[in-house]
């Protein structure tokens, strides 16, 4: 049996914003432009645990694809989840972990710091993300992880395809590769459209245009996972992640 389980909503903003709807087109220069210091306040909801807000991101998600929509997440009740500070660089060489050979290709690249709270306590290192941008798709290679306790690599092979651009609605776009961690392959397969675009408002009176990304991602291992991402046109100010999984069947009990 498969269970749909709405697990958490992470809010993540950077500014107040409010633009008149409209379509919405982010291509290759958009993402060079993000290059500069941008400051982050993340907010979560465990919807195991809130079934009155689980019903209502469920509305969201069924009921709002296509165009000039409205993401309403205002008055949900969002707990602090942490902060972090990203830094956007066209010269990953610089960054710490860029030596390893499968960050070598990298043209583009961040650094975050962060320090987040979860229900199993609190979280707090820094992440060298590995980037591959051209006019046809921002991919990603890995990330360079650091805490106190340890530093590990997270890779990708071949490169994932977070985005095929210029991204706009009903682009749609797949990619397989594999996750490397710690020298163990997890396979993936990834399908992605741009299911919606309108205006996106969180917690705090923020409001911003976004495009509405739905993600479904199986792995080998039978596992699948369904991301709905919400991306702005005033440069990744605000991204929400509404993440459900489902699980293969359980084998007969003898």
């Amino acid at each position: 049996m498969s269970r749909f389980l709405p697990i958490v909503i992470a809010a993540t903003c950077w500014a107040v914003a409010g633009t008149a709807a409209g379509q919405i087109t982010l291509d290759r220069q958009f993402f060079e432009d993000l290059v500069g210091t941008y400051a982050e306040t993340s907010f979560w909801i465990d919807l195991t645990t809130d079934p009155t807000s689980a019903l209502a991101v469920q509305g969201i998600i069924d009921n709002a694809n296509g165009a000039n929509q409205t993401y309403d997440f205002s008055s949900l009740p969002f707990a602090a989840g942490g902060t972090a500070d990203f830094e956007y660089t066209t010269n990953p060489a610089s960054l710490p972990g860029s030596a390893r050979p499968e960050f070598a290709s990298a043209n583009v690249g961040s650094i975050s710091h962060f320090s987040l709270e979860t229900q199993s306590g609190s979280i707090e290192g820094t992440g060298y993300f590995f980037g591959l941008l051209n006019d046809g798709a921002l991919m990603q290679l890995g990330t360079w992880v650091v805490t106190p306790d340890s530093s590990f690599a997270l890779s990708y092979s071949p490169p994932d395809s977070v985005y095929k651009l210029p991204l706009t609605f009903g682009t749609a776009w797949t990619s397989t590769t594999t996750l490397m961690i710690g020298g163990v392959g997890l396979p993936e397969s990834n399908s992605s459209v741009v299911e919606g675009y309108g205006t996106l408002m969180l917690p705090g009176g923020r409001m911003a245009q976004a495009l509405r990304i739905k993600r479904i991602s199986e792995s080998g291992f039978g596992f699948s996972n369904i991301t709905y991402d919400f991306e702005t046109l005033e440069g990744h100010w605000a991204t929400i992640d509404v993440s459900v999984m489902s699980f293969p069947p359980l084998p007969p009990v003898e």
